[in-house]
């Protein structure tokens, strides 16, 4: 496991990553949950460094989540050296996150940390953590609110770092995926009280990796029933239109007859847009 150079860092990171291992350090032992980004995997190559051989690496398999997230959780706790267990888990059971209201981030946060609470309690570990970052305070993150009801402690966030710093962090530290564009899960993909099922997702998941073979690593295709709304940067939108020939065929292939390009370009958490014109607060 490469070490990062503090040299290489200016001071004010390098006293946020000072800290950020003082603070692990501290903790006699670690369930660390693992997502397959960018953040979540720097948060377990710290919590390696800081408390060798006490972290276990957990990632919660769901249908919300992308199968190429899962294969990089497991990627990198292959090459940190960290033992990894994936945690299979039935969210579209519950009616509250099948039926995708607002508050749906919520209830699959909770299952899932009520889960993670659990497998630690049966490893013998104290301390669950996730990869929450600064950024993360300025969006609409409803399962926010599960991680404080259960206990579940956000080091990154509380050390002051945001996306950019860890990313930045990750790089010095040799992580392969480094600059993995965020992903979020896939029900960010519907409109709220649009029902996910397993064929719905299943069809997301498989257009966007289209998109990404087609080079937008950073798509996002969003479900609207028989219409999917394509977002990618709004430079990359000329490229898009060039590409439809290509892309057209088999993204009907997958259930959608009207195939859209987003004006705006890419967003990240765009189905929050109604909520905000209708001033929901949850």
């Amino acid at each position: 496991m490469k070490k990062i150079n503090e040299d290489s860092l200016l001071p004010p990171l390098k006293e946020k990553w000072r800290g950020l291992l003082q603070a692990l350090a501290g903790r006699e032992s670690l369930l660390a949950g693992c997502s397959g980004g960018t953040d979540s995997s720097f948060l377990l190559y710290a919590a390696a460094n800081a408390l060798p051989g006490r972290v276990l690496a957990v990632t919660a398999d769901h249908p919300l989540m992308k199968r190429s997230d899962l294969l990089s959780a497991r990627e990198t706790t292959q090459t940190l050296g960290v033992p990894w267990q994936a945690l299979p888990m039935d969210v579209l059971g519950a009616p509250e996150i099948a039926q995708n209201t607002p508050d749906r981030c919520y209830f699959c946060k909770r299952m899932i940390f009520s889960a993670l609470r659990e497998l630690a309690e049966e490893k013998g570990l104290v301390c669950i953590a996730d990869g929450s970052n600064a950024d993360d305070a300025g969006e609409f993150r409803p399962g926010k609110r599960a991680a404080l009801e259960l206990g579940v402690w956000q080091p990154l966030f509380e050390a002051g770092l945001n996306k950019g710093e860890i990313r930045q962090l990750a790089r010095a530290a040799g992580l392969a995926n480094w600059n993995r564009p965020a992903s979020g899960c896939l029900a960010t993909r519907f409109p709220y009280h649009a029902r996910l099922t397993p064929e719905a997702l299943c069809a997301v998941e498989k257009g966007e990796a289209l998109l990404a073979e087609a080079g937008f690593a950073a798509a996002r295709l969003r479900h609207h029933g028989l219409i999917c709304r394509i977002e990618v940067p709004k430079e990359q939108l000329p490229r898009l239109a060039k590409s439809a020939h290509g892309l057209i065929p088999p993204l009907r292939q997958l259930g959608f007859t009207y195939i859209c390009a987003d004006l705006e370009g890419f967003k990240s958490g765009s189905m929050d847009a109604e909520l905000n014109r209708k001033g929901v607060v949850l």
